[in-house]
């Protein structure tokens, strides 16, 4: 790299941290790392949790029916031979009483355009999140923290996706 080239690249690097680290009133400055950890410290304090709920999309939903479909299938068929045969997979011979609870299982399961239920619950997630977070970063000698303000205990993952952060940077 040719020397202006290093200048201008330097000048250029040393313009941008300026312009980001005199970006407004959520910018403070310390005279220390240690004072500056100290207020990331008291700013996480007040941290709230949250519960971010992901759902499952149609397909999703979709896609565990039809699992859950063919399982069922398989099932049933394996069922069915084993009340018609009165012998179990391995070729035993069932007693009555097993025999009365697989008929019982046909009937209740396996009756024709039988479906089994897909509870979308069943595929949702819940993580606990908290609405403020911090990063350090050596080189620039700066902790950029953020903040995200919320209503409720719970929140979509669209919505909390939504959510434009407020930010805050601690420079030393």
């Amino acid at each position: 790299m040719t020397k202006p080239l290093k200048i201008i690249t330097l000048f250029s690097v040393s313009l941008l941290l300026v312009s980001c680290s005199s970006s407004g009133s959520n910018t403070l400055k310390f005279s220390s790392k240690e004072e500056a950890f100290l207020a990331q410290v008291d700013f996480l304090k007040d941290s709230e949790d949250i519960v971010v709920i992901t759902s499952p999309t149609d397909q999703q939903v979709e896609e565990l029916r039809k699992e859950k479909t063919n399982v069922l299938t398989a099932i049933c068929k394996t069922v069915a031979s084993m009340v018609s045969t009165g012998k179990d997979a391995n070729g035993a011979a069932l007693d009555a009483s097993s025999l009365s609870k697989q008929q019982e299982y046909l009937d209740q399961n396996c009756s024709p355009g039988a479906m089994p239920s897909v509870d979308q619950d069943e595929l949702s997630t819940r993580d606990l999140v908290q609405t403020r977070s911090c990063d350090f970063y050596e080189a620039t000698r700066r902790i950029v923290c953020k903040e995200w303000q919320v209503q409720g205990d719970e929140i979509s993952k669209e919505a909390w996706e939504a959510i434009k952060p407020n930010y805050y940077y601690y420079n030393f």
